[in-house]
């Protein structure tokens, strides 16, 4: 009995002929299940199709714990040094030392009336970033590093204290990398009693002190600084800033600075000085 088209003794249909439109994943599947094709009186070991690399990158070599992430706080006592360049007589640009491309814009409102007296701002935002309000158009000076311009400014006093050249004011501070800012009381005083230079200082150590902490006030305790003088050289027009305690702390920073110069011009253009 001749076997007809597709028939199988066994009642198995044949196997359909291959087609050319199997994809890449099958193909790659059964050629790499299929046993090894060389002969079993061979002596040469069978080879299996090469696999692909796996998934997950191989792990870099760390020389530290965090490994290639960078964290900088306080404590690393690194600093940013930044040049006041006055534009006309109430705009000030603030660029790096190390790159003359202005950053910011200061505007300095000398009107006793005005409200606010200061205005720091980002080149390309018309609203400012940080303002401060100092007498006589309002009762008591303070400055905002926090929505400014919005709905829900976050406003901070700033004591300002003409008779003793020390002015208090609070800051929010990132103490540990990763951690949400907490309020710290800080002080503005002049470097001499004539000088036009100001310091920021800790109030209090930026972490717990122990039995052996000393009273004299260590370097580290001095957050940021604008005008700097040494051996051979005057930097009126510089600030410097230490790192790692989050952009509204600097921000605070550059405008209650100019608060407290602006506040002294006042006072000493009232008695006639």
């Amino acid at each position: 009995m001749s076997e007809l088209p597709g028939y199988s003794p066994y009642g198995v249909p044949p196997p359909e002929p291959s087609s050319s439109t199997t994809s890449l994943a099958t193909s790659f599947a059964a050629s790499s299940l299929a046993a090894p094709t060389t002969p079993l009186s061979s002596n040469t070991p069978a080879t299996l199709p090469a696999l692909p690399p796996p998934f997950f990158p191989q792990p870099e070599p760390r020389d530290s714990l965090c490994g290639h992430i960078q964290t900088i706080s306080l404590s690393d006592m690194q600093h940013d040094y930044y040049r006041i360049t006055r534009v006309t007589p109430t705009t000030y640009s603030m660029s790096l030392t190390t790159n003359d491309t202005p950053l910011y814009r200061i505007e300095v409102d000398t009107h006793p009336a005005a409200d606010p007296a200061i205005q720091v701002f980002d080149l390309f935002d018309p609203l400012p970033l940080a303002t401060a309000r100092i007498p006589p158009a309002v009762a008591a000076s303070t400055s905002c590093t926090r929505d400014p311009a919005g709905d829900n400014p976050k406003w901070r006093p700033l004591l300002l204290r003409p008779h003793t050249y020390i002015n208090h004011s609070t800051l929010p501070i990132i103490v540990i990398p990763g951690m949400a800012p907490i309020e710290r009381t800080v002080r503005w005083q002049h470097t001499t009693k004539n000088s036009a230079n100001l310091e920021l200082w800790l109030q209090e150590p930026l972490f717990a002190a122990g039995a052996t902490y000393e009273t004299a006030e260590p370097r580290n305790m001095l957050l940021a600084r604008y005008g700097i003088t040494g051996m051979g050289f005057t930097a009126d027009r510089v600030m410097e800033i230490r790192r790692g305690g989050g952009r509204e702390f600097e921000l605070g920073i550059v405008v209650q600075a100019f608060a407290v110069l602006e506040a002294d011009r006042r006072r000493k253009a009232k008695k006639g000085k």
